[in-house]
């Protein structure tokens, strides 16, 4: 009888570690998860808006350029081939360069809080 009983309070100590365990595992997904997706929220911001500075700095150095060159379309073209180079080589170097650094922010991104990395 005293075996029936060990047996059954063992087993119940093990289904409450087992739900222990697994509302832990569902706390920490959702912690990394809502900071890996703050974290891309804040670099999707910050990437906008400089996006929109860096179209209105074309803008104007386009207008400069036209005004310096007495032109009505030259500056518009010199930006865009600028630009047009820029995409060039950051197309040739997009695999030794970009996926390796976001891949790397995001493998450091999981495992923040791990003392791992």
């Amino acid at each position: 009888m005293s075996t029936d009983k060990n047996w059954s309070e063992a087993k119940e100590h093990l289904e409450q570690y087992v739900t222990a365990q697994l509302k832990l595992l569902k706390l920490t997904l959702v912690e990394k998860s809502t900071n890996i997706i703050a974290a891309l929220l804040s670099s999707l911001l910050i990437y906008l808006l400089l996006f929109f500075a860096t179209l209105f700095i074309s803008v104007a150095g386009a207008i400069v350029i036209n005004e310096y060159t007495n032109s009505t379309y030259l500056g518009y073209l010199a930006v865009a081939g600028l630009y047009f180079f820029v995409c060039l080589v950051l197309s040739l170097t997009r695999k030794a360069f970009l996926k390796k650094e976001l891949r790397n922010s995001l493998i450091k991104k999981i495992y923040e809080n791990d003392g791992r990395i």
